[in-house]
This record gives C-alpha cells, sequence and structure tokens, in this order.
C-alpha cells in the first residue's frame, strides 16, 4: 500500500491518471474532456487542474482552473459512506446556450448522462459534503437568437461575474437533498449585485 502512495507522485503516474481520466469522462459525457493535470496527496485528498469540458458542437461549456476535494476514509471504511471533507472550485468559468427558446442548451447531454436508463433503476447513493468554496467564477447563460437589451436584466443574456460561495450539503441521496448557502455573492452584467446571501434548502 505505501509503495502505491509512493507511486502517485510520480510525474509520469500522475500524467497516465491524467489520461485515464480525459478517457473516461469523454466516454461517459460523449464530448471532448481535457485535465492538464492530477496531483493525489495520500491519503485522501485529489486535485485536478485545468478541467475543460466541451459541448457537443466543440465550444467551451466549462472550464475549471483548480478542483480540488478530500474524502473521509473513515466514514468510507467504517460505515461505506462518502463524506466529502472539502471541495474546492477555483476559476469556474460556465458557458450555456441555446439556440433558441424551444431547443435545449448545449449541457442538456451532459444532464442525460445521468439521467437513470429506462431497463435500470437509479443506483442509491448518500454522501455528505462538510464544506464547498467556489471562488472567482463566473456564468453566462444566452438564447442565440434573442437580441441584447442594455441597462436592465435580460433573463436571455444572463452574465454573472465575481461568483464567490461557501456550501455545505448535508445529505445528498436519491430523493432528499439539504443544501445549507452559508454565503453567496456575485455581480450580474445588468449592476444588480449580490453583497452577502444565506440560506437554507431542503429538497425532496
Amino acid at each position: 500500500i505505501a509503495l502505491a502512495y509512493l507511486l502517485l507522485f510520480m510525474p509520469p503516474v500522475q500524467q497516465r491518471l491524467c489520461q485515464k481520466g480525459e478517457k473516461a469522462l469523454s466516454e461517459y459525457l460523449n464530448t471532448e474532456v481535457n485535465i492538464g493535470s492530477v496531483s493525489i496527496t495520500p491519503f485522501n485528498q485529489l486535485e485536478l487542474k485545468d478541467v475543460l469540458i466541451h459541448d457537443q458542437q466543440g465550444d467551451s461549456l466549462l472550464v475549471v482552473g483548480k478542483l480540488g476535494a478530500g474524502i473521509s476514509l473513515r466514514d468510507l471504511i467504517l460505515d461505506n459512506r462518502i463524506v466529502v471533507t472539502y471541495g474546492e472550485i477555483i476559476g469556474l468559468n460556465g458557458h450555456v446556450t441555446r439556440p433558441d427558446k424551444s431547443s435545449p442548451t448545449n449541457m442538456q447531454f451532459i444532464i442525460d448522462a445521468f439521467k437513470p436508463k429506462d431497463d435500470k433503476p437509479p443506483k442509491p447513493f448518500d454522501v455528505e459534503v462538510k464544506t464547498v468554496v467556489i471562488r472567482k467564477s463566473s456564468l453566462t447563460y444566452d438564447v442565440l437568437d434573442q437580441p441584447h437589451k442594455s441597462g436592465q436584466f435580460d433573463a436571455n443574456h444572463v452574465a454573472v461575474n465575481n461568483l464567490m460561495a461557501d456550501l455545505t450539503l448535508p445529505r445528498l441521496k436519491n430523493n432528499d437533498f439539504d443544501i445549507r448557502v452559508k454565503r453567496l455573492s456575485f455581480d450580474e452584467q445588468s449592476g444588480f449585485s449580490l453583497q452577502r446571501m444565506s440560506t437554507n434548502v431542503h429538497i425532496t
């Protein structure tokens, strides 16, 4: 076991993991996925850098500068339950588009990839995420055949910048979600600015 963890520090091994991850995600999502680098820190931390997910037209859909996560091995081994001790998303840039209001968005294929198949029941899952930190991120949404409106909020062309969030997800199950927003702030291109919001969300 010790030798296996030592091998994970070697650049050729990390590069191989990078290639494996790209291939697996590309096949699962049916699109091109690029990962700049993979770093694993014993015994429970994973970090991906320069992650790029293309839409099925070959354009950039999601870019993440740094994606990190830590997993509690104690909960996994003793209780067979996934507890993510922290999640870190730095430098996320998302570009969601749709040709017109009646068409699906360019990320519909990702939603479809995670849907349960007709001949298989959904796999049960029970996950707890203690902390998620989002920093230096932005999101845009555009209905491409709609004209832009200047000086006011335009639901067909939304651009969120300076997105920051601190979240806790104490329960993520098949049909039961708890989301605690400790802090959420962002600026929207219309001039609207959210300085600090906190809320608790429960979805069943």
